[in-house]
């Protein structure tokens, strides 16, 4: 069973079997919440996550799509761990980044790649699937 927390370890989570996407975002706030040129994103069903401690922070923003998505972070040491977006519901987007086990990130490979445009130019192509903007389903 996978398993991620956040840095300092006061809020930790696990899921269920494999992500049902995996993608890599280019959105100027996924660079800026992971503080690098992209995220790497997990999602799965939310019925397959867990929250196992801790009592994450919330912070609602709203997306390019006008919809709302709640940013889950570590009170503490402030890392996101996971989002949860109206524009997907019943999906829990987990950052890739607070994943425990390497292996995970290993086993799977991201299948689809958002905001190509606003990509930075040195990097190479992530994903087989290239999308502009973000996909209304997942």
């Amino acid at each position: 069973m996978p398993t991620g927390s956040c840095l300092c370890g006061n809020v930790t989570y696990s899921y269920i079997g494999l992500p049902y996407r995996t993608l890599v975002c280019h959105c100027m706030h996924d660079r800026k919440v992971s503080g690098s040129a992209f995220t790497t994103d997990h999602v799965v069903l939310e019925n397959a996550f867990t929250l196992v401690t801790g009592v994450p922070k919330i912070v609602l923003r709203t997306g390019i799509s006008g919809m709302n998505s709640r940013l889950h972070s570590c009170p503490n040491c402030n890392i996101t761990l996971f989002e949860m977006a109206e524009l997907w519901p019943g999906r829990v987007i987990i950052k890739a980044g607070t994943l425990d086990d390497k292996e995970v990130m290993d086993a799977v490979k991201p299948e689809m790649e958002l905001f190509i445009s606003r990509k930075a130019a040195w990097l190479p192509k992530l994903a087989e699937n290239q999308f502009e903007t973000q996909p209304l389903e997942l």
